[in-house]
């Protein structure tokens, strides 16, 4: 697994929405993630998974009222449970030929403490849409 001071071309980010467990993650947690954009997004690509085409649309309308360079930023719309791609999504290393792959880990939410029907997908999800593959990794995440 690289380091994290090393380059990277990117950061992904996975946008608040209402239609999980908790109703209130926009009210709570969007206004973090459009400064977490907003910051990124200058000097580096940002990848932002979307629960879906209608939220898609809505935070593009959003960022460039913001004032967003939308070009640097790529949207995927696969529906998500939660906000932590960190603990159930792209998770990059290079294999024993320093080739990059995406490991896909059992992501539980925390030892089901919420939902996590469609969290534990995106590696997938990431792998087909950026043609990197993926390692199965036969431990939990979070």
């Amino acid at each position: 697994m690289p380091a994290e001071e090393e380059p990277h071309k990117g950061t992904w980010l996975q946008w608040p929405h209402n239609f999980g467990w908790d109703d209130k993650h926009v009210q709570r947690f969007e206004e973090t993630w459009i400064q977490l954009a907003e910051a990124l997004h200058t000097g580096e690509r940002v990848y932002i998974v979307t629960y879906d085409a209608t939220e898609q649309e809505r935070i593009r309308s959003l960022l460039t009222t913001r004032g967003l360079n939308l070009t640097q930023i790529d949207f995927y719309a696969w529906p998500t449970d939660d906000v932590w791609i960190r603990d159930n999504g792209t998770i990059f290393v290079f294999d024993q030929d320093e080739q990059l792959r995406i490991t896909n880990w059992k992501f539980n939410a925390w030892d089901n403490k919420a939902d996590s029907w469609f969290d534990s997908d995106i590696p997938i999800h990431v792998s087909a849409a950026i043609g990197v593959p993926v390692t199965t990794v036969p431990m939990v995440s979070e």
